[in-house]
């Protein structure tokens, strides 16, 4: 009987881990307009393309930056609820042409609420802006998954500890 409990409390443990850390890849495009402000910019987006299931679809964003050379911010995708999703991004600006300019880099999950809370994840954004000021094209795309909850842990650690208790005796 305690061998079947240990057996049904490790499987268990590690059934939860493994949803736990199932990272789902997050993929959103979405254009707009943007403001240039004094070594900022702000871009307001509606969303074109979305990948983010089992979450909900993201439909806007907001994308604050600094200016220049180098470029760091925060990207913010919402839902019509209570869902948001809160990027921070760093990467480099350039020119493409007279009329056009481009970014680029890394982002990390900074934040969340709603379904998007508790999160962890990381990935890649571009965006081309058209002068002036008239129309943005943003795109970000990496990973996302839930940080693994400190219940599943204890349960996987506990079974582990019983059966190496056990192979001792």
């Amino acid at each position: 009987m305690k061998t079947s409990l240990l057996k049904l409390s490790l499987a268990a443990g590690a059934l939860s881990l493994a949803v736990a850390s199932q990272a789902i890849t997050f993929i959103a495009s979405s254009s707009g307009t943007y403001v240039n402000g004094p070594g900022t910019y702000t871009t307001t987006e509606n969303v074109v393309v979305s990948t983010t299931a089992p979450y909900p679809a993201v439909t806007t964003l907001t994308f604050v930056a600094a200016g220049g050379a180098v470029v760091n911010g925060l990207a913010t995708y919402g839902t019509a609820g209570a869902d948001t999703l809160v990027l921070a991004f760093s990467g480099t600006a350039g020119g493409i042409s007279p009329i056009t300019s481009s970014g680029n880099g890394i982002w990390n999950y900074q934040s969340g609420t709603g379904a998007y809370a508790g999160l962890v994840g990381s990935g890649t954004w571009s965006a081309t802006y058209v002068f002036p000021g008239t129309l943005a094209f943003t795109t970000f795309a990496g990973d996302l998954a839930p940080v693994p909850e400190p219940a599943s842990m204890a349960v996987l650690g506990l079974g582990a500890a019983a059966l190496l208790r056990r192979r001792r005796k």
